[in-house]
C-alpha cells in the first residue's frame, strides 16, 4: 500500500490534493460545477496538518481485520482517475475484507460522488437496499 501511495504522490507531482480531486478535463468540460465544487470545498473547516497523510514508517497496523470482524457489508467506491486513493489501492483494500464490494466510477476522479452523482447515488442506494435485506456483500 505504501508503494501505491508513493506512486500516486509521484503522479500528482507538486500539486496539492485539492488540485487532484476532480478527474482530468472535468473542469474544462463542466466549469460551473467545478466552480461549485471549489466553493463548497472552501467552506470546509481547515484540517490539522498531516491529517490525511500516510502513517509514520514505523506503523505496521491495519484496520482491515477489525473491519472484517464487524461482519457488516462494505462497499468501496473509487473514481477511475483518482490520484489520491487510486483504484489499485481500493482494490487491494477490498481484497482484505471478505465479502466487500468494489465499484469503479469511470471517468471520475477522487470526488466521484460529485462528478458522477447519479451513478454514485445509484450504486450506494442499491448497496444500502441490499444491505437492508441482508444480501449485500454476498
Amino acid at each position: 500500500m505504501r508503494e501505491l501511495q508513493d506512486e500516486a504522490k509521484d503522479e500528482r507531482g507538486d500539486g496539492g490534493l485539492r488540485e487532484h480531486a476532480l478527474a482530468p478535463g472535468y473542469e474544462e468540460a463542466n466549469p460551473g460545477m467545478a466552480l461549485l465544487y471549489r466553493q463548497l470545498n472552501a467552506i470546509n473547516p481547515p484540517r490539522p496538518k498531516g491529517m490525511l497523510g500516510r502513517p509514520p514508517p514505523t506503523y505496521r497496523g491495519s484496520t482491515h481485520e477489525m473491519l472484517a470482524a464487524l461482519a457488516v457489508p462494505v462497499l468501496y467506491i473509487v473514481g477511475e482517475h483518482d490520484l489520491i486513493t487510486s483504484p489499485e489501492m481500493i482494490r487491494q483494500a477490498k481484497s482484505l475484507v471478505p465479502g466487500a464490494e468494489y465499484h469503479e466510477v469511470k471517468g471520475a476522479g477522487h470526488s466521484c460522488y460529485f462528478e458522477r452523482a447519479g451513478e454514485w447515488n445509484e450504486v450506494v442506494g442499491d448497496f444500502l437496499r441490499r444491505a437492508g435485506r441482508g444480501t449485500a456483500g454476498k
